[in-house]
């Protein structure tokens, strides 16, 4: 029968009560596999496909009882534990929640320890320096004077939106800040010290430092201050985004400001700011003034806190201790040619925008709604029971496991739940019909909560568009994400999901959407990396790879392979670039281990170049501790010689793919660079206005539509030399769907 909880299959077409009587009747399993052909025809064929598979099945839910165990039990009882060595590693590695759970007073003890604890890498060094001086509400005046001189300004943005600059005096430890109450405000100084403000806002020779610049680009915008010097020269530069270049040395761990400055620093804030304090109290009682006055709401509302202030002072001392370690490590070059100059053309995709037809979204979303009612109503009629509630977990969980009993061996959360996750699901979805009618109106539920009647919210009152942001500093490969709303999840393998890119539209009305994408880049991208010749001849060939595929692995002509071989060699193609294993593809391809495994074996006899690929992926990342995408951004797989075979399969699998992933996000963020800076070269008027993985799509004019297919698929097809092409795909239509 199996186990569906813990994902182990049983003998596809036999359930609880057939597996019962069976082995009431044989007495066994290996009775029962000696005497299949005393079995239905059905029941037979059911057997012999899963004669290998069901001995693995049985090996797993067998509880083994003869392990030697290397202790005793008087050695497992939980001893006393070092309270101090615990406080280390929560430190280190951030746990400040679980760090707050030691007892108080030995966690007191540790915290005096804590500026002396060491951390990872080699810049994580014990900084006994002193606090630096911080002179607050330094005029604009003298800020501007030494960022002339000094060449260097630190910018900093508070929730208000208020903005706060620092420059610092010489070489030494002091620094000088002001603040400026509101960004409108910079229209409000004289026009000579508004024209030097913006002149150094927009000289690139002086050198921005802060972090999340992207946010600080739109906002200087706003008031008319331009710090994308790329609108000129092409792209930008001059600017220090302390938190990108940070994501290019330790692209998983935490990017906060507040972490690097104790980091790199050895600095902490509340430091500062308990200083700040103890001098404000001290200045209060010697003027004999009423302290708590001071910060009544209409006074000090948007007063920016000590905290602000020196992250503010402190972004330039930490710039410069990244700036070495990123050149130390070779990261450099990926940061000043990719990373920095994609900061200002996002920051110009998201201040476009992208315009809705929330008509087209209305009426879309009162005929899914329609759909959602008739789901509900057959799931009903098939629970028979007109009250029930598709999206109570409780209820589903009552219905499925107790009143249907669909999986008697469920097991309950610790809470007293039933699983009624899509994953527990979809695995029992054959058991009865109303788990596919759950699944559906989930999904159906989903994809109207999510973006259908969601959309219309987020379009902004002054562009009538809706901007998201993209995040450049989330995932671990280098792939862009985009948030609020994401507009890389928008599901395009249904319909229905489909259907929503008919919204997007552009923002003129004889305009056109224009998209263009890379075409199976990364199999591309492991032609060249692995120099597999029957890979790179097929690609080279202009064959259709997975036909290709498919008729070497079958051992057929190309004209004979049939359209579920080369679905297999398709599956095959991607999933063993991710390091599949013979039981994931069975499971993906509804076929046993044994012709999963000869497919995966026949797969690599004919490209063996990809074998040896992936062997010396794993191979350097268990001698470095991680691997490179063709521009050098690295991956870290801190756990790739774990003991622990579960971990130890993530960390090779992600060896072998990182790579493939990460270069094909290089590729498409470089093919961005490009394309920006030809169509400021060209006084192109039509706008870049979204990346989805492989994917741009612009906002164009009439005139231009022909003219920016042929220039992107210019930029993208010669980005790199590979040993195979390149190839985009462009077209266009009256919304996005049309275009893609």
């Amino acid at each position: 029968w199996g186990d569906a909880s813990d994902n182990i299959p049983g003998i596809r077409g036999i359930g609880e009560v057939g597996a019962k009587k069976l082995i009431g009747k044989y007495g066994s399993l290996d009775s029962l596999l000696e005497h299949a052909s005393e079995l239905s025809p059905k029941q037979q064929q059911a057997v012999e496909q899963s004669r290998e598979q069901i001995g693995m099945s049985r090996f797993l839910v067998t509880i083994k009882r003869d392990i030697p165990l290397p202790v005793t039990l008087d050695q497992i009882k939980l001893q006393p534990f070092d309270y101090r060595h615990i406080f280390e590693i929560f430190n280190k590695f951030e746990f400040n929640s679980l760090r707050k759970l030691l007892p108080p007073q030995e966690a007191g003890a540790c915290t005096q320890q804590e500026e002396n604890i060491p951390a990872e890498g080699a810049y994580l060094q014990k900084q006994d320096q002193a606090l630096p001086t911080i002179n607050r509400d330094t005029p604009i005046e003298k800020i501007i004077d030494i960022a002339e001189v000094e060449r260097k300004l630190s910018i900093r943005i508070t929730e208000g939106n208020n903005i706060i600059l620092a420059v610092r005096s010489g070489s030494g430890n002091i620094f000088e800040t002001a603040c400026i109450a509101k960004i409108s405000d910079i229209n409000q100084y004289t026009e000579t010290l508004s024209n030097r403000f913006r002149r150094i806002m927009e000289d690139p020779q002086i050198v921005k430092v802060g972090a999340g610049f992207k946010h600080h680009i739109k906002l200087f915008r706003e008031a008319g201050v331009d710090l994308n010097s790329f609108l000129s020269r092409g792209y930008l530069s001059g600017v220090g985004d302390i938190e990108v270049m940070h994501y290019l040395m330790n692209p998983e761990r935490s990017h906060k400001e507040e972490m690097l400055v104790k980091i790199y620093l050895g600095i902490n804030l509340s430091d500062l700011e308990e200083n700040e304090k103890e001098n404000d109290a001290a200045e209060a009682a010697a003027d004999n003034f009423d302290l708590f006055s001071a910060f009544n709401e209409d006074t000090h509302t948007n007063a920016p806190s000590s905290c602000e202030i020196g992250l503010c002072a402190l972004q330039l001392p930490l710039y410069e201790k990244i700036c070495k370690e990123l050149n130390d490590i070779g990261q450099t070059d990926l940061y000043e040619k990719m990373e920095m100059p994609l900061i200002g053309i996002l920051a110009d995709m998201e201040w476009q925008g992208v315009r809705i037809d929330t008509a087209h979204l209305k009426a879309y979303s009162l005929e899914l709604t329609k759909e959602l009612d008739e789901i509900e109503a057959q799931a009903r009629e098939l629970a028979e029971d007109k009250l029930l509630n598709l999206s109570s977990p409780k209820q589903v969980g009552i219905l499925l496991y107790e009143k249907l009993g669909i999986n008697p061996k469920v097991k309950k959360s610790a809470r007293g739940n039933y699983p009624t996750d899509e994953e527990t699901l979809s695995e029992l979805s054959d058991r009865h019909p109303i788990v596919e009618k759950i699944l559906e109106y989930r999904g159906l539920k989903k994809l109207l909560s999510t973006y259908i009647d969601n959309f219309p919210s987020l379009i902004s009152p002054k562009s009538g568009k809706v901007h998201t942001t993209f995040n450049q500093t989330v995932t671990a490969t280098g792939r862009l994400s985009s948030a609020n709303p994401n507009l890389q999840n928008i599901p395009i393998r249904t319909s229905r999901g489909r259907e929503i890119r008919k919204a997007f539209v552009p923002s003129t009305p004889d305009g056109f959407i224009v998209s263009a994408d890379y075409s199976q880049i990364e199999l591309r991208l492991m032609a060249h990396m692995s120099g597999d010749k029957n890979l790179i001849e097929a690609f080279n060939s202009g064959k259709d790879i997975h036909t290709a595929t498919a008729a070497k692995i079958f051992k057929v002509s190309e004209d004979e392979v049939t359209k579920e071989q080369r679905s297999r060699a398709k599956t095959a193609n991607f999933g063993i670039i991710y390091g599949i294993s013979a039981f994931g593809l069975s499971q993906r391809l509804g076929m046993n281990r044994t012709d999963s495994k000869q497919l995966i074996e026949e797969y690599f006899k004919n490209y063996p170049g990809v074998k040896e690929y992936m062997n010396n992926m794993i191979a350097k990342a268990k001698e470095t501790g991680y691997v490179e995408t063709i521009y050098g951004r690295r991956r870290f797989l801190p756990d790739i010689n774990s003991r622990n075979a579960a971990v130890r399969s993530f960390n090779e699998r992600n060896a072998i793919n990182a790579p493939l992933q990460g270069s094909a996000a290089d590729i498409i963020k470089v093919a961005m660079i490009n394309v920006y800076k030809r169509l400021k070269e060209e006084n192109i008027t039509s706008k870049m206005i979204l990346q989805v993985h492989d994917e741009l799509v612009f906002d164009a004019i009439p005139q231009e539509r022909e003219v920016i297919c042929q220039l992107v698929k210019e930029e993208m097809e010669r980005v790199i030399q590979l040993h195979i092409p390149l190839i985009a795909e462009c077209d266009s239509g009256k919304n996005w769907l049309e275009a893609h």
